[in-house]
């Protein structure tokens, strides 16, 4: 397993280096840019949980307080191994030294790599014995297109409904916009309300209104032609078109 995750750390270091995504340091490694390329990552992304690692590799005895002072200190020929696993030169079996590496180009830690492919490897498990159908599961699946068709034409039938609704409100409406009311005695006058005539006294007031003497001719038979009646040649002398606002 440890081997699987050399290759997969190899691999991804060799994504980052075909993409340019790697420092100076570490695009053609030695020894001294990986000492750098430590010191460099160290201040800028220090955390306490590295605290483990950065010790296992240089300061194994703990004789330094400072992270920094030990890396300083460290002997460059040790890094030798590291640098040939990194160029694809050789291997390595130092698990701390794999450890830095990933921690380097931000790769997981073989523990949470691992941990994290037994989980794969788990789920993958599990998914396949959803493939085993119960009785019951079979009953189900049987009731189930019966259960989609129900629902589908339940569904054409709520359409249906919302729309006849919608037809005999629309319907009210045009009847009650286009009742006439005839005029009372004192209403010698009319206006159009976009609509039909309407009666109302002469001297009121309806500010953007018209207001013309009364006409009971027009004030019953004029009226505005709803836009969903088609008129047909039978309406010929029957129906006048009128311009109104330009």
């Amino acid at each position: 397993m440890f081997d699987i995750y050399k290759k997969k750390l190899r691999a991804h270091y060799t994504i980052l280096k075909d993409h340019c995504q790697l420092s100076e340091n570490l695009e053609n490694p030695n020894r001294t840019k990986l000492k750098n390329e430590c010191l460099r990552v160290y201040r800028k992304k220090y955390n306490s949980t590295d605290d483990e690692m950065l010790r296992s590799f240089f300061d194994p005895e703990n004789r330094y307080n400072d992270h920094i002072i030990s890396i300083e200190k460290f002997e460059l020929d040790k890094f030798r191994p590291l640098v040939s696993f990194i160029k694809g030169d050789g291997d390595t079996r130092d698990e701390d030294a794999i450890k830095l590496f990933a921690w380097l180009i931000n790769f997981p830690f073989y523990r949470e790599w691992k941990n994290k492919r037994n989980t794969i490897e788990k789920y993958n498990v599990d998914s396949s014995n959803d493939d085993v159908v119960t009785t019951d599961q079979l009953h189900q699946e049987t009731e189930n297109p019966l259960k989609f068709k129900n629902s589908r034409t339940n569904i054409a039938l709520i359409f249906l409904a919302v729309l006849l609704i919608g037809k005999l409100a629309f319907y009210l409406w045009t009847i009650q916009i286009s009742n006439v009311r005839m005029p009372d005695q004192a209403e010698k006058c009319m206006y159009w309300t976009g609509y039909h005539y309407e009666p109302v006294l002469c001297d009121e007031i309806k500010p953007g209104l018209n207001i013309i003497p009364l006409n009971i001719d027009k004030l019953k038979r004029m009226s505005k032609i709803p836009f969903f009646v088609k008129v047909t040649n039978r309406d010929v002398g029957k129906l006048w078109r009128a311009k109104i606002d330009g």
